[in-house]
């Protein structure tokens, strides 16, 4: 059975445990991703990163990507290497030529920058993201303070975004999140236990889930 939204809310981070910034990093992009902003994302067999294999639920998850997959060529290309010299900063939308300068393009304002890498916070317990719960098993896709506490899985709709999936609920083979609380303007109309249908939670990703703390 499918989730019952096509698309959901991006995942993001709400807040950090700590009242720090959260933890973010940034690893060179494997090849021809073309993941969303909101992404979990793995560090593959090449140390590139990717997005997450949707299986790998014992130390598959790294972080959650905050910016797009940028379909590079080759993995990591751009990144300037370590202690080298650093190259012009590409960008995903460009245009015409320039003058006297065969090599150089126009940058359309507002582009994202691409050096090669992915962004991402990082899966680190004091990092607490926000996602939409869905269920791709039935039709509980509506959250309550009875979750808070317990661990699910996320899984990817349709049109590429992810969500906490009510669906996977069987710790140790298809969970890597635990919720830790519901989003106060998701609770359905009167109530302080229970969200409208598709709310949004927050979470933590599992220690065991984590490529980040390896």
């Amino acid at each position: 059975m499918a989730a019952n939204l096509s698309t959901h809310s991006p995942i993001q981070v709400v807040q950090t445990i700590s009242g720090n910034t959260e933890n973010t990093r940034e690893i060179q992009e494997a090849a021809g991703q073309t993941f969303k902003y909101g992404t979990p994302v793995q560090i593959n067999g090449s140390g590139y990163i990717q997005a997450w294999d949707n299986a790998t639920f014992n130390r598959g998850i790294v972080g959650i990507s905050r910016q797009p997959g940028f379909n590079l060529g080759t993995a990591g290309a751009g990144y300037p290497p370590s202690f080298g010299s650093v190259g012009g900063t590409g960008a995903t939308s460009t245009y015409g030529t320039v003058p006297n300068q065969p090599s150089a393009v126009n940058i359309i304002a507002g582009s994202p920058f691409v050096n090669g890498a992915t962004l991402f916070a990082a899966a680190v317990a004091d990092t607490i993201f926000e996602g939409t719960v869905d269920n791709n098993t039935g039709s509980n896709y509506t959250a309550s303070v009875a979750n808070v506490g317990s661990e699910y899985g996320l899984n990817i709709d349709s049109n590429g975004t992810w969500y906490v999936d009510l669906g996977r609920s069987t710790v140790g083979t298809n969970t890597c999140v635990t919720i830790v609380g519901l989003n106060p303007n998701s609770y359905a109309p009167g109530s302080t236990t229970t969200q409208i249908p598709n709310g949004l939670v927050r979470f933590t990703i599992n220690l065991a889930a984590s490529q980040a703390t390896a």
